[in-house]
């Protein structure tokens, strides 16, 4: 079935709703899918900003959010990035927030629809044009239907 066909999912006030992987996400109003690469085991969602240095997207895949966090954290430490922080969300969730050279990035993981496990991740410069703390927010707002 193609993902035009799958209805996104209800999702509270305030959210927009993916409909493959089902997951609803707040978005700052100006931000809408620059492109979508689906299949049902992984795949990525792709925004488009309305800026050329703030990036988001989410991923997903089979990996278990377990090991995706290990992953994570091993990018973030890679080369000159630095992992500043790290923290558990509701559910069993996590966050990191970490810098590479101008950039700030937060990447959170969500438990999606069994058995895939979704990613988010925002990159932004913050000294030069910083975004909307809603935009820096985006991928802490994810809701599993």
């Amino acid at each position: 079935a193609s993902a035009a066909a799958v209805p996104p999912p209800k999702c509270p006030p305030g959210l927009t709703g993916n409909p493959v992987p089902a997951y609803c996400i707040k978005l700052p109003a100006s931000y809408k899918v620059k492109e979508s690469r689906i299949t049902p085991k992984k795949g990525s969602i792709e925004y488009d900003t309305g800026s050329p240095v703030d990036m988001l997207s989410v991923t997903y895949e089979e990996t278990p959010l377990a090991e995706l966090a290990k992953q994570v954290e091993g990018e973030m430490k890679f080369g000159h990035d630095k992992l500043e922080k790290k923290g558990d969300l509701p559910a069993g969730n996590k966050w990191f927030q970490g810098s590479h050279e101008d950039y700030a990035r937060l990447v959170t993981l969500f438990k999606g629809p069994a058995p895939l496990t979704l990613k988010c991740s925002f990159a932004y410069q913050p000294t030069k044009k910083a975004p909307s703390q809603e935009a820096i927010d985006a991928c802490k707002s994810i809701v599993v239907p």
